[in-house]
């Protein structure tokens, strides 16, 4: 993207609340289009095959192990978004992940434990407004068990497209369910479970440990192999 068509990032953050709120002050898309056509993957990433499928990365393949470890559906690049960028230009998207039980978008950024660039991820903001649905861009371990300072996940509303951190998976202890949740707190998962005074965080959560300690383990097939 050029960078006379990436709008200024305007920050709003409260010094109490370190769940700092990012605006993107894009509009909402004027038209979308899904289109269900394959793209090309890059010939510099090593390509894994996991699951009867082909992924673009050892990292989204290790995601989609935690998934099927922990017994949450998804499917890989369901679809190809475009949306209109003005003048008669398109951009393309294709999300890495849906997650149809928890009706949310994932985005998986491989590049260490460093945050991804909020102004790149402009997409997912269009996504989440398209869609009316969350949009997760996840970075660093899996399921966001290492807490950063920065959070694990910048979330996308799907009404105002503000942008926020520090999300990460957790299940509740109650009811089992997996869901993402500001810092992996239990009482933020979207169950029908009471909660008091009392929380719990994903640090303590044996499915998820084991989720990701199975993926790390797994050995994957390059493709061509």
């Amino acid at each position: 993207m050029d960078s006379g068509s990436i709008p200024v990032l305007r920050q709003r953050a409260s010094p109490r609340d370190p769940n700092l709120l990012l605006i993107l002050p894009l509009p909402p898309p004027q038209s979308v289009h899904l289109i269900n056509v394959a793209r090309p993957m890059s010939r510099h990433v090593l390509q894994v095959v996991y699951d009867g499928r082909v992924f673009r990365s050892k990292t989204e393949a290790r995601w989609a192990c935690c998934f099927n470890a922990l017994g949450v559906a998804y499917q890989h690049e369901p679809t190809v978004f475009r949306f209109e960028r003005g003048e008669g230009r398109l951009a393309h998207y294709k999300p890495d992940f849906y997650l149809p039980e928890l009706e949310v978008w994932l985005e998986i950024k491989n590049e260490g434990t460093r945050p991804p660039d909020l102004v790149a991820c402009w997409k997912a903001h269009r996504l989440a407004l398209a869609t009316h649905q969350p949009v997760y861009v996840f970075f660093g371990e899996p399921m966001g068990l290492r807490t950063l300072r920065c959070g694990n996940a910048y979330r996308y509303d799907p009404h105002d497209g503000g942008v926020t951190r520090c999300h990460q998976f957790t299940q509740c202890p109650r009811c089992s369910r997996i869901d993402v949740a500001p810092y992996g707190l239990a009482s933020g998962v979207r169950c029908a479970c009471e909660w008091g005074e009392a929380d719990f965080s994903n640090a303590g959560c044996v499915a998820l440990v084991e989720a990701t300690a199975t993926a790390r383990r797994h050995r994957f097939r390059t493709l061509g192999q």
